[in-house]
């Protein structure tokens, strides 16, 4: 317990600051008493403080970059709820903002954008599956994962030839999404994919894939 010598009441450590100089660790007034004051002082000196912080900041701006930065990161949430909730009442003013920085930074956004793509090429794939079966207007549809668990599980090798994958591979549809006259429509699930070099993708096309293999040769 400590007495406040500002409204002269006695409270639990808990409702006063730290402070290091004092005898105790605690501030001399508790946190109410301390609130009310600086309030009261920002109202009466609200030019000259922002004048003061304005120029710091201006003297001080890669340390202000780095708290910045470590406050964001330790409250992620707070900033999407806080950058959420501004949109929506600004979307106007949101979209200008960002077409003016799009267009100020279009070299950074290419070079972010294709750093972003070549560390998730999976996720770009099963984007651009996922757009194209919507598109066909086609049942279901697949995950990053189950790609990759379906690469191991043919071992990194195409269905078709055998051959090795590698990086470069095609995700085919085995019953196509858009057939040939008279054919069955596929799905998009994971059940509907193969993976196949790009020579075996090119000649399957959208092929019936029991002809398809007759024509490989590995069926009569």
């Amino acid at each position: 317990m400590k007495c406040c010598t500002k409204c002269n009441i006695t409270k639990p450590s808990l409702e006063f600051h730290k402070r290091s100089k004092a005898i105790d660790g605690l501030d001399y007034w508790c946190k109410k008493c301390k609130h009310e004051y600086q309030l009261g002082y920002y109202g009466i000196n609200k030019e000259s403080i922002r004048k003061r912080n304005t120029e710091w900041e201006k003297d001080n701006k890669e340390k202000c970059k780095a708290a910045s930065k470590m406050w964001r990161d330790a409250n992620r949430e707070k900033v999407r709820a806080y950058q959420k909730k501004y949109v929506e009442a600004n979307r106007e003013k949101a979209y200008a903002a960002s077409k003016a920085w799009e267009e100020r930074n279009q070299e950074r956004k290419r070079r972010v954008a294709a750093e972003w793509r070549a560390a998730n090429i999976e996720l770009c794939r099963a984007y651009w599956h996922s757009y194209y079966g919507r598109k066909m207007d086609a049942k279901g549809s697949h995950t990053a994962e189950e790609v990759v668990a379906l690469y191991k599980f043919q071992k990194g090798r195409c269905a078709a030839c055998k051959g090795k994958l590698g990086s470069g591979y095609h995700k085919d549809h085995i019953v196509p999404l858009k057939p040939r006259e008279g054919g069955q429509k596929g799905t998009n699930y994971i059940s509907n994919i193969q993976l196949l070099c790009q020579r075996c993708n090119n000649r399957k096309c959208n092929k019936d894939p029991i002809q398809f293999m007759q024509e490989m040769g590995y069926l009569l």
